[in-house]
């Protein structure tokens, strides 16, 4: 995004328990589904099903701060925790069908 502040997107460190979880979890359903995977394969395949779980929240609050600079609401940033993401925007009072085409994308 064009002329976006210095701290545009941010990752608190309480995301990092959710990513190791989505780690943890993807290596241990392969294990215990008696998959006949070596050590480093369930590392590898664990490894990118969480940096695909990253990648999809990133592209998810974008779209979101993306339908929001579309209809001309200003975007202070986005902030991914432990819960997932949330983007913020400037204005505190944002109208109805902005707020449905935002929650929509």
């Amino acid at each position: 995004m064009k002329n976006c502040p210095p701290h545009f997107f941010r990752i608190h460190p309480s995301s990092l328990i959710a990513f190791l979880i989505i780690f943890i979890n993807a290596g241990l359903n392969l294990f215990y589904r008696g998959y006949n995977l070596s050590f480093f394969t369930i590392l590898l395949v664990a490894s990118i099903s969480t940096v695909l779980a990253i990648l999809s929240l990133i592209l998810h609050e974008l779209i979101h701060a993306g339908i929001g600079k579309a209809r001309s609401i200003p975007v202070q940033n986005i902030i991914v925790n432990f819960l997932g993401g949330f983007t913020v925007f400037q204005e505190e009072t944002i109208e109805a069908k902005d707020e449905f085409w935002i929650t929509l994308g």
